[in-house]
């Protein structure tokens, strides 16, 4: 380790990162415990341990659809985001064309505006095409908003001194 992390500052460090993951787990940690309770009502701390409750979901015809939708919407944002940011990082690390920085700018947008307003553009934009398939307008909706980050991940070259 970099000696720049030991001593007192990196205990402090060290301190203050560890508080900082336990206040944003809490809630998530809270969730879990209730939810293998088996009373009826949220009580803390939690009676008694059951799964019955995920059974219980696990059976829920809407729930196993909204489940399936999600992880095809998953796999597809996905395969779309490589299909199509690979090559367009490639092209904009290796080419050499007229408008290059126009082009970057514009495919890594999504990264500057709040998801919220590049889905409501899109949204109007894919209204005034017409397309009327949800979750199409789903799939292209992440697919724009996860691409810029296929496109700006590369490989770190380290620098000559260390």
């Amino acid at each position: 380790m970099d000696e720049r992390f030991s001593g007192f500052g990196a205990f402090i460090l060290y301190t203050i990162t560890a508080g900082m993951m336990l206040f944003i787990l809490a809630p998530l940690l809270l969730v879990m415990a209730v939810s293998v309770s088996d009373s009826y009502f949220v009580t803390f701390p939690p009676q008694g341990f059951t799964l019955k409750w995920y059974a219980k979901v696990l059976q829920d015809r809407d729930f196993l659809e909204a489940m399936r939708l999600s992880i095809l919407l998953a796999l597809g944002t996905t395969a779309g985001s490589l299909l199509f940011g690979v090559p367009a990082a490639f092209a904009l690390v290796r080419g050499r064309f007229f408008g290059l920085a126009a082009i970057k700018g514009f495919l890594l947008s999504p990264l500057i505006f709040p998801a919220l307003v590049t889905g409501l553009a899109l949204l109007q934009v894919l209204t005034k095409l017409g397309s009327q398939d949800a979750r199409l307008n789903l799939l292209i909706g992440h697919v724009v908003v996860t691409s810029p980050y296929v496109i700006r991940t590369r490989r770190h070259q380290p620098s000559a001194g260390g």
